[in-house]
Formats: structure tokens, sequence, C-alpha cells
């Protein structure tokens, strides 16, 4: 059995690890204040150890935990059923694991409207939490999401190379970038897992050829090619 990608799932692999990770995510990265409900989604295809530890994290933290569990849709994207909604329009905190995430759906965009503080952590599982959370220095890696986002906002030309065939063109004019990997110090605002910037240069400055040679995601989309 390969476990190198996180595909081993006995209970108690990882276990210590993966607590670690979970208090550091509530704690450290969403900022978790005691008292706050914070509402954690996951579809059947997640991984239930990492929803419990994230629950059992958050109850140590003094707030107050709620799962929710709901099948597995057919495609990212789209809306979740209405009980979800309902717990995240009055959440504090969300934090979605969801293979097939409710991400930039109708339900998703209220609750941000209502405050909500989110977390997009999409398909994670044991090996994910240890790798991207709790054997990371997560102030370095802000430190450096800071230095990328402040590099591209002071560049105006943006030229995209690659042995593959790509070869764009483009121009910022100005606009700013985003650091997605942040701490969730903000209501109303989505963030990412550590380590994204949010970009994109002026859209009709773009110019060029752009090859697209395999898929990340969605999940059922891993490897297609173009």
């Amino acid at each position: 059995m390969d476990i190198a990608i996180g595909t081993e799932m006995r209970d108690e692999y990882l276990s210590w690890e993966v607590e670690a990770g979970a208090r550091k995510l509530v704690e450290d990265i969403i900022l978790t204040k005691e008292g706050e409900h914070v509402v954690i989604t996951a579809d059947t295809s997640s991984d239930m150890r990492i929803v419990q530890a994230t629950a059992r994290a958050t109850f140590a933290a003094g707030a107050v935990p709620t799962v929710v569990l709901h099948p597995t849709q057919k495609e990212a994207f789209m809306e979740p059923p209405p009980p979800l909604a309902g717990a995240v329009h009055k959440a504090d905190v969300w934090i979605e694991y969801a293979v097939a995430m409710v991400f930039l759906t109708e339900a998703w965009r209220q609750a941000l409207k209502n405050g909500v503080r989110y977390i997009c952590l999409t398909g994670m599982d044991a090996m994910m939490m240890v790798n991207t959370i709790q054997r990371v220095r997560y102030d370095k890696l802000l430190a450096l999401g800071n230095l990328l986002r402040d590099t591209i906002q002071e560049a105006d030309k943006v030229e995209i190379y690659c042995p593959g065939g790509t070869e764009l063109v483009a121009f910022n004019r100005g606009r700013r970038a985003r650091q997605s990997g942040k701490l969730a110090d903000t209501k109303g605002e989505a963030i990412m897992l550590g380590g994204q910037v949010s970009w994109c240069p002026m859209e009709e400055t773009i110019n060029g050829r752009l090859v697209f040679d395999g898929a990340l995601y969605p999940p059922h989309r891993i490897g297609e090619t173009q």
C-alpha cells in the first residue's frame, strides 16, 4: 500500500501529528476565539480522521464545533443541501473539507456576507494535514507569500514560459495581488491553505499561447489532458 500520498486509512496512522496539526489550524491559523461557533463541513469522500481531529481541537480551544456531513455531490461548486447552508450562515467560522466543495456557491457568498471566516481545505487527508500544516513554519510561509505578492504588484509586464510550449505576455496595469493563504483574521473573508497567492493580470492584455497539459482539479479530472 502506498502511504506517501495519504492513502493509509488506519485510524492510528500519524494520529498524534494530525492532532497537533488540527490544533495549529484552529488556534494559530483560524484564530478561533473562545465561545465562537465553528461549522466543519465534509462530504462522504472526506477523511473523517481530519474532521474529528478538527472538532476536538475546536472544543479544546473553548469554541463550539458543529460537524455537517453531506453526500458527495456530482460536481464541485454545486449548491449544498439547505441545512448546511443554514448552519454556515449562522457560524463565526466555516472550515470546509468536502471533496466536492461548495466554495463559490450562493450559499457560500451569503455566509461571507453574514461575516463568517471561511477556509477552503477541500479533500484534505491525514498526510496533507501533517505536510501542509503540522510540519510547516507558517510564519515563514506567510512571509514568503507577502514577498511574492509584493513582487507581483510592483511589476507591470508579465512573461510566462514553460517547456510544454506556453508563451504568454500580459500586463498588470496596477492590478493588486492577494495572499490567499493567510490567517483568518477578517470577518467575511475566504482564505485558502497557506502558500497560495491569488492574482491575474488585466485580461485584455493577455496574449500568446497557453498549453494545458494536465488537470489538477476537480478530482475526477486529475490527469486529463487536452
